[in-house]
């Protein structure tokens, strides 16, 4: 999907990934940032009015937008300092903290529908990087991992399931407990 949106004065284009918010009338999507030459996430409200730029000199590269549950936040994957991690991102101030903080390539969040777990895939270290989803509380505590060789997660309505890709080849749709 591409966009076109005026934020601050500053046309931001190429959406990557767009979210609706489930509570709000908020879209978050991932945008070019005119200050870092990456990526900033995004909002505007579905009538195309109230753009703004939440994370702007918060990360380069903001990518993965993902509402909670009840629109407060949004977790996003972003570069910070040259390492990639997770970070919740406040709606309302755009106020950013880290998540994750290791030497892993952590993207593509997912909350879980009643917002006590975020799901994740974590890329690992050379030669193979083969990634892995992961589990975490909101505020990044209680990191697990639940399935290998996957990426892509996300949570069934009732979030007692978790669907993923395995990253084989060919690559296949697969679900496991959310329990592990």
């Amino acid at each position: 999907i591409t966009a076109t949106v005026t934020v601050e004065g500053e046309t931001l284009t190429r959406t990557v990934r767009l979210r609706w918010g489930a509570v709000v009338s908020d879209i978050a999507f991932q945008c070019d940032s005119p200050a870092t030459g990456g990526s900033d996430i995004c909002t505007v409200k579905s009538d195309g009015t109230g753009a703004a730029n939440l994370t702007q000199d918060a990360a380069s590269h903001a990518t993965w937008p993902a509402w909670s549950p009840v629109g407060d936040s949004i977790v996003v994957g972003g570069i910070q300092n040259g390492r990639s991690d997770l970070y919740l991102v406040n709606a309302a101030d755009g106020r950013f903290a880290r998540l994750t903080d290791d030497t892993w390539d952590e993207k593509e969040p997912a909350w879980s529908p009643d917002g006590r777990t975020i799901a994740y895939s974590e890329f690992g270290a050379m030669p193979d990087m083969d990634p892995s989803v992961y589990l975490m509380n909101p505020d990044g505590d209680h990191r697990r991992q639940i399935v290998k060789k996957a990426a892509f997660a996300g949570w069934s309505p009732d979030g007692r399931q978790i669907g993923y890709i395995s990253w084989a080849d060919p690559a296949e749709l697969h679900v496991a407990d959310a329990d592990g």
